[in-house]
């Protein structure tokens, strides 16, 4: 499951004497102007002097849980100070266990986070449930804590030197901090296999967090520990859930991201991924919104809507409002493909893109901002040919 949650955050810690502080501040300002894309809904910076350091924090909100007013806010204190995107589905759970007796000025799952990271520490971050990427900083211990959830659904980038630590949602803010020096071995990864490493991006010295991790930088040095918060053995195992067992673990899956307090939607392509979870989801919430593409003229590009009438039946069968994205201008199409690119972080080798930038740019129409779709459950239930024929050719 992805859903397309998009909070952003920026930002850095430095020397007070930095003499080019002023050039860091200015291009702060302008990425974090940027950032409005991804947040619409709040923006905030704050600024704190700590002994011989300066600490910058921005933050664009995109609200999703807790729409009310006092919940726009970075959530800090005397001693830390939390940044975070992405969602945390289990939080009213893990409230309950940890935080029974505390009194919460929001019902957000930021404000959650942010207490559970203090009485718990990253020790916290095997029980959350989500798609997260977080900045932690505890003045007290003088430590910053960069983390990315289990699969690396939330991007979150860094650079750092002796004296400098930057970090960013996106990684244009870095990239015009760093001398733009290509990294070649990147480049030849991305050449080999169509993506990037986990950890490092084209651009020298320009980082990820990688997924399952912890980060952990020293204020005074910028020592870097990094910590595994979560690990998957290597080994083949059979001990793998049974049919209703699977069935359940979807469910669950879907019915907690169904927790929202705005509109959702669903990207509805016809196949066994986001048909499944369209299913479900509907049965859970009857107002949800199904979205899809279809190519004209209708004869010309028969072979991109093979799957265009299975999500037609699907909507009519099971009561979908169906909205469609006409891809009929090809002069359009090269333009939105130029315009994409301008805002892709790191280079992209699926163009799927397109229709993630078409459908997306739909539903925000339908003023929609959770959209749910399948990420990966091609792979697993054999959803194509391809992965059909290499589930067969294992037997």
């Amino acid at each position: 499951m992805l859903d397309y949650i998009m909070c952003g955050f920026i930002g850095f810690v430095t020397d007070i004497n930095n003499k080019q502080i002023n050039s860091i501040s200015k291009k702060f300002n302008i990425y974090f102007d940027k950032l409005n894309e991804r947040g619409p809904d709040y923006s905030e910076i704050k600024k704190r002097n700590y002994k011989s350091k300066i600490i910058q924090v921005g933050f664009s909100r995109l609200a999703i849980q807790d729409l009310k007013s006092s919940s726009n806010k970075i959530f800090y204190n005397d001693n830390s100070i939390i940044l975070f995107n992405g969602e945390i589905y289990n939080h009213r759970e893990l409230k309950k266990k940890y935080l029974s007796g505390l009194k919460l000025s929001s019902n957000t799952d930021t404000e959650v986070l942010f207490n559970l990271y203090q009485k718990k520490d990253y020790l916290i971050l095997n029980e959350l449930r989500g798609i997260f990427s977080i900045v932690y900083i505890n003045l007290k211990s003088e430590k910053i804590h960069l983390i990315r959830d289990f699969t690396g659904t939330k991007p979150l980038y860094f650079s750092s030197d002796p004296n400098n630590l930057f970090f960013s949602s996106e990684a244009w803010f870095l990239y015009s901090l760093s001398n733009k020096e290509l990294n070649k071995e990147s480049l030849n990864y991305f050449l080999n296999f169509g993506f990037t490493q986990e950890d490092k991006t084209l651009i020298q010295n320009v980082n990820k967090v990688k997924p399952r991790h912890v980060y952990e930088f020293n204020f005074n040095n910028n020592d870097l520990n990094i910590k595994n918060f979560f690990s998957l053995s290597k080994s083949k195992s059979s001990n793998l859930p049974n049919r209703n067992k699977s069935k359940e673990l979807i469910i669950d899956t879907i019915k907690k991201n169904l927790i929202t307090d705005t509109k959702i939607g669903t990207f509805l392509s016809g196949g066994v991924d986001s048909t499944t979870i369209s299913l479900i989801a509907k049965k859970y919430n009857q107002n949800i919104e199904a979205f899809t593409t279809f190519y004209l003229p209708k004869k010309k590009y028969e072979k991109f809507n093979i799957d265009f009438e299975f999500t037609q039946k699907v909507a009519k069968d099971f009561n979908f409002k169906l909205n469609v994205y006409n891809v009929e201008n090809e002069n359009k199409l090269y333009e939105d493909f130029l315009k994409i690119t301008e805002y892709l972080d790191e280079p992209v080798s699926n163009l799927n893109f397109l229709h993630t930038y078409w459908l997306t740019k739909l539903a925000k129409e339908k003023n929609i901002k959770v959209v749910l779709t399948g990420d990966g459950a091609d792979e697993l239930f054999c959803g194509y040919d391809r992965y059909r024929s290499i589930y067969l050719a294992s037997k």
